[in-house]
């Protein structure tokens, strides 16, 4: 732990302007570990942020591993069996407070990088799909079915999203095999 504390305000403002810059212009790339610069380096670049979401002040997000040297090594740790952690790159001043250190308003966001050691045991990667939410339908009654497979698994929590993907798989397959 790195014993930093982002005051809800701070962090809430920083991803919700990195959502508007980057992600929806789909340019939030962002590389395996932190570099000691805080330009994105093409040559380090593992992966891109999707989305991110905030729900009762955690926030969330949706990435996908790119088929770069760096991605490919983030695709072989967790194919083995590995955890990779995700944290904030940033730049801005921090203020000691009763053994943590807190962000500043001066704090902006500059990555999200994949990292070995997240400062946060539970920012970790949870799960990595080969394609994003691609369904083929050849009736209505398949959208219907996909909608509702994409909505169970947007709902679940990180526990149950491997299960989750899993048996909206098995549906849809099912489906398809009437």
């Amino acid at each position: 732990m790195n014993g930093r504390v982002y005051p809800q305000k701070v962090l809430s403002r920083e991803m919700n302007k990195y959502v508007k810059e980057a992600v929806d212009k789909k340019i939030a790339y962002s590389e395996l570990s932190h570099p000691n610069s805080m330009s994105i380096n093409p040559d380090n670049i593992s992966h891109r942020i999707l989305s991110l979401t905030e729900e009762n002040n955690i926030w969330r997000g949706r990435a996908i591993v790119l088929d770069t040297p760096k991605g490919n090594i983030v695709k072989a740790l967790v194919k083995d069996g590995g955890v990779i952690g995700m944290s904030t790159r940033g730049l801005g001043t921090l203020k000691d407070s009763n053994d943590c250190k807190i962000v500043q308003e001066d704090f902006v966001l500059k990555a999200i990088d994949a990292v070995l050691s997240p400062s946060c045991i539970e920012a970790t990667m949870t799960a990595i799909m080969e394609s994003v939410e691609t369904f083929y339908c050849a009736d209505e009654h398949c959208y219907i079915l996909a909608e509702d497979i994409k909505r169970t698994i947007k709902k679940a929590p990180s526990s149950q999203l491997e299960k989750k993907i899993l048996e909206g798989w098995s549906r849809y397959v099912k489906h398809l095999n009437f």
